[in-house]
């Protein structure tokens, strides 16, 4: 394959150009320029497609990572909520048996 051919392949002398036999052979035969043309289209759409894929893959573990950060957020808020909630409770009971002393009294 080449860049300017990147769908053919080919034969060539395996040395380097400078001690090459220049051996030189398609291994296929010549697509028409309508099939190269296509062919160029699509391979430029799955390169753009590609990049848009990795953008949006960064994107997305970046979401993933604020995601996390909020749900510890939350999970710390919770905790202290239900902290609350149980001083609160522990406050009324207290409320009610002072109230009830004082009833008695």
């Amino acid at each position: 394959k080449t860049s300017f051919n990147p769908v053919r392949r080919f034969y060539k002398c395996p040395k380097p150009e400078v001690n090459s036999c220049g051996y030189w052979e398609w291994h296929d035969e010549v697509f028409p320029d309508r099939a190269l043309v296509v062919i160029s289209n699509l391979k430029a759409q799955l390169d753009a497609t590609t990049v848009k894929i990795n953008t949006l893959s960064t994107s997305l573990d970046a979401v993933k990572i604020e995601r996390d950060k909020l749900k510890e957020k939350v999970n710390t808020m919770e905790a202290i909520n239900n902290s609350q909630v149980n001083k609160a409770r522990e406050l009324e009971e207290k409320f009610m048996k002072l109230k009830m002393f004082i009833m008695i009294f």
